[in-house]
């Protein structure tokens, strides 16, 4: 096993061994998964040697082999995660760099902290919006995750090399833990060469009938936590004052919440077909949909960072954020839309004015591709590796 001169002098250098630890690949569980992968590509494209370390529910493990290295565990015990084959394998790669944990309050990621402290590997944890207020403050096993922390997830998170965040807004908002490690704030990146209008195909408003409509497009997971509850309030309002308005809901049913969100659109009267799920949509069909969008919203109590909505800035579409959302500040600096309070009469003004002055609607749409110019990997990468060489070296 290497000590910690051997990890400085390889710091010092072009190439790092790096693992991620994720508890979950499948894409419908969330914006931190296609994060991860986007950020292991980035890197390994980089020179970087990364492995990605998860648990699956598929039967039995496998290793996908590409820019980065993948490997899924199956599981034992779904809800904690909990792979004795991830724990066992961990075993062999005492000599990496620096293990990078995403997410908390999983077996992989725990198993990961505790084996790095114990081998003496320098690791950082990034929450992905985990430790928000509006999350952590949840009812729901509320006693149960406090008793978690105080066994685990607090020496894990006390313990690490240094603390990523994706937004100034996150670290702020974390502050009542008053944990102890270093603070990096590296903003979610991506691969802005997919989102060129010029390869995305088009038809999709032919394809899903929206043809001639003013299209309002919100991406996610359907959960509370995402305010979908006060955006089809909101959009009651409008859809009174534009017959040609229609909502799109793009995302998976990870919880089975669409049927609360029909019963609301059922009891607020909205007709049938102004408010359309799509289900989860992915590659060029998502990219056709956000480049048909006249406009998209992110209506989040909470969002650490706020992917969907730089996917829809990267292809030009103007977007309409909560003040929960922690990016909100550069989309109001860069004039790339409207941030608004999480109220039903905020989102209802702001959509019918966008929607109402196409004027407006061109120049966000040029501010808010320009901004989102700004969180290409050529830009983050290089933030993210000067990170990680603080993290090793401890010259923070």
């Amino acid at each position: 096993m290497e000590d910690k001169a051997d990890r400085l002098e390889r710091c010092s250098g072009d190439k790092l061994r790096l693992l991620h630890v994720i508890h979950m690949l499948d894409p419908a569980a969330g914006g931190a998964v296609s994060a991860v992968r986007s950020m292991c590509a980035a890197l390994a494209q980089r020179g970087h040697d990364v492995t990605l370390y998860a648990t699956d529910t598929k039967a039995s493990p496998h290793e996908e082999r590409g820019l980065y290295r993948t490997r899924a565990f199956s599981m034992e015990f779904a809800p904690l995660a909990f792979s004795l084959g991830f724990a066992q394998a961990l075993g062999p790669l005492k000599d990496v760099d620096l293990v990078h944990i995403h997410q908390l309050y999983r077996f992989p990621q725990s198993w990961a902290a505790y084996f790095c402290r114990r081998h003496g590997i320098p690791y950082c944890i990034q929450p992905h919006g985990s430790l928000e207020p509006v999350l952590y403050h949840k009812r729901e096993r509320r006693a149960a995750k406090r008793l978690y922390e105080r066994l685990i997830e607090n020496r894990n998170l006390n313990h690490a090399a240094g603390l990523i965040y994706t937004a100034e807004g996150e670290r702020d908002a974390v502050n009542f833990l008053h944990l102890t490690p270093p603070a990096f704030i590296v903003p979610v990146g991506l691969d802005l060469s997919a989102f060129s209008p010029d390869k995305v195909a088009s038809g999709f408003r032919a394809r899903h009938g929206l043809e001639g409509k003013e299209l309002i497009a919100w991406m996610g997971r359907l959960v509370p936590v995402k305010g979908l509850d006060i955006l089809i309030r909101a959009f009651a309002a409008v859809a009174l004052q534009r017959p040609q308005a229609v909502l799109m809901l793009i995302g998976p049913d990870t919880e089975n919440y669409a049927a609360a969100l029909r019963q609301l659109i059922a009891d607020l009267a909205i007709p049938p077909g102004r408010i359309v799920f799509t289900g989860m949509l992915q590659g060029g069909e998502k990219l056709a949909a956000l480049s048909d969008a006249d406009l998209f919203v992110m209506s989040s109590h909470a969002e650490n960072f706020g992917l969907a909505a730089v996917e829809a800035m990267a292809m030009g579409a103007p977007v309409i954020v909560s003040t929960g959302v922690k990016i909100a500040a550069d989309i109001v600096e860069a004039s790339a839309g409207k941030v608004v309070a999480l109220e039903a009469v905020d989102l209802a003004a702001a959509m019918h004015d966008l929607l109402a002055d196409g004027a407006a609607r061109q120049r966000m749409g040029m501010a808010a591709r320009d901004l989102a110019r700004g969180y290409d990997w050529s830009e983050v990468a290089p933030r993210l590796e000067e990170a990680y060489a603080a993290m090793i070296t401890g010259r923070v």
